[in-house]
């Protein structure tokens, strides 16, 4: 769900669903945070369109 080390890459690679700021350890909602909300709340596949 949040971005974390990877050994081949250690902190490149971002595709969480939470950014995370490694200096003030903040977690950031990317846009498909609110898709995935949507999906959860309708337990379906939903067009990301119809957001």
């Amino acid at each position: 769900m949040i971005d974390n080390y990877e050994w081949a890459r250690g902190f490149k690679m971002r595709f969480g669903l939470y950014r995370v700021d490694y200096q003030t350890k903040r977690r950031i909602p990317t846009k498909a945070v609110k898709l995935y909300s949507k999906i959860c709340e309708r337990n379906a596949l939903i067009s990301p369109t119809s957001i």
